[in-house]
């Protein structure tokens, strides 16, 4: 299991989206809940088939009215997010996405990776780089 985390609209659907082998979309969408995919690697070297279950994470999603039948209940059901469910739970790895345009989704990523168990090995992207021109967050800032 491999979670994709980052702050609001820094790619991390359109990341998963890639990894699925689909097209890149330019528009953004907000993504409303975690979504799950499963994704099958081939090995270059070998044969070997490697299963992935890969999950776009939301960490607060817009809860939703609750509809019984045709009639809105009024009450606000709970969607399915990082708040409501432990991501890190049996998770083998974390891809935190960042947007090098942004510097608070820098703050973001050293955030979360205080939360994120010791034994879960993080990579960090650096998303839209192709805006480099309007980079605010330095190369040298995020090297370790």
């Amino acid at each position: 299991k491999i979670i994709i985390k980052g702050d609001r609209n820094t790619g991390k659907t359109c990341l998963f989206e890639r990894l699925q082998g689909k097209k890149f979309v330019q528009e953004y969408v907000p993504t409303e809940e975690i979504q799950v995919a499963s994704i099958q690697w081939n090995y270059k070297t070998s044969e070997e088939v490697v299963k992935v279950e890969v999950w776009d994470v939301v960490d607060k999603a817009k809860k939703r009215p609750t509809i019984e039948g045709l009639k809105l209940t009024g009450e606000l059901q709970p969607a399915l997010d990082a708040e409501f469910l432990d991501v890190y739970k049996g998770t083998n790895g974390v891809i935190l996405v960042m947007d090098v345009t942004k510097n608070w989704t820098f703050d973001y990523v050293q955030k979360e990776m205080e939360r994120i168990p010791e034994q879960i090995p993080v990579v960090v992207v650096g998303n839209h780089c192709d805006m480099s021109h309007h980079r605010t967050v330095n190369q040298d800032t995020v090297t370790y």
